[in-house]
Parts: structure tokens; C-alpha cells; sequence
């Protein structure tokens, strides 16, 4: 059995500023408006549902918080360097200087949906794992309406 969150209509959305370091195209400064939606497979509990949609949204809002209106950043990248509450991103002959308050610094390489998928999907199986009947999770990360990356997780 499966329950869905769909990011767009639910307006599970968020607006963030990144650079994709090293790709022509986007290695400089743009936006998105992206949407995270979620797919979760599992049994129903004692309680006849597989979780409550209101926890299962509120776990999707407490990541949204953390990332919207945000710059993103993938710090695991070697032309990432935070010096004091300041994050340096080179990429494409530029140099970026953001207050580290007006980031997201995430322990990823890139900020690409692939890896925003990788990193949303992680922080949902952390909050997942207490419930015992819920044995996969699909999350998506989608770049604007209609593209987006959808990362499978067996619990």
C-alpha cells in the first residue's frame, strides 16, 4: 500500500537561489522554485493508516524551512570554503561571498536535484525509522513544475 504527498498541490514548495559548480550552463548564480513530493510504502499501523498525513507533512515542512529563501550550498565541494559567517563558492571565474545565515549548507558535493533528492530522502528515513510498518519511501525534488528527480529508498 501506498500514501502520497504531492509537493505542487499541496504547495509543499520552496524558493532557493544555488550555483551547480563546474556545469557551463548553470554554474552561475540562478534560482528555482522547486517542490518536494513523497511516497511512502508500508502497512497500515494498529491505527488503520500507514502514518498520518499531518506528520508525514509537517516532516516535509520542517526541511522546506531549512531551505527556503535560501542560497544552497554543497559543502562537501572543494570550491566551497566557509571562513568565519562567511561561505566563498567559485564557480565559473566567479567567486561568491553570502553570509553563512542566508545559506543552507548541506552536506552534499553539487546542488543538483539528484543530490537535493539524496539529501531530503536521508533526512525523511532519519524521522522515518520510528515507524516500524513503513517499509519504502520516494521522494521527489522537482526544479519547476514537470522536471524534477525521484530517489527510491527501501527502509
Amino acid at each position: 500500500m501506498q500514501i502520497e504527498l504531492d509537493g505542487w498541490r499541496l504547495r509543499l514548495t520552496f524558493s532557493a537561489a544555488h550555483v551547480m559548480i563546474g556545469h557551463i550552463k548553470c554554474g552561475g548564480l540562478h534560482g528555482h522554485d522547486y517542490a518536494i513530493s513523497v511516497r511512502l510504502e508500508g502497512e497500515q499501523g494498529p491505527d488503520g493508516v500507514i502514518i498520518d498525513f499531518g506528520i508525514l507533512k509537517d516532516m516535509v515542512w520542517a526541511i522546506i524551512e531549512e531551505l527556503d529563501h535560501k542560497f544552497l550550498v554543497g559543502v562537501k565541494n572543494d570550491n566551497v570554503v566557509i571562513e568565519g559567517d562567511v561561505v566563498k563558492v567559485k564557480s565559473g571565474g566567479s567567486t561568491y561571498q553570502i553570509p553563512i545565515r542566508d545559506c543552507a549548507t548541506l552536506e552534499i558535493e553539487q546542488t543538483t536535484a539528484e543530490e537535493l533528492a539524496r539529501w531530503v530522502g536521508g533526512r525523511l528515513c532519519d524521522q522515518l525509522s520510528r515507524f516500524e510498518n513503513v517499509t519504502g519511501l520516494q521522494v521527489k525534488v522537482e526544479e519547476g513544475v514537470g522536471q524534477g528527480v525521484w530517489l527510491t529508498v527501501k527502509m
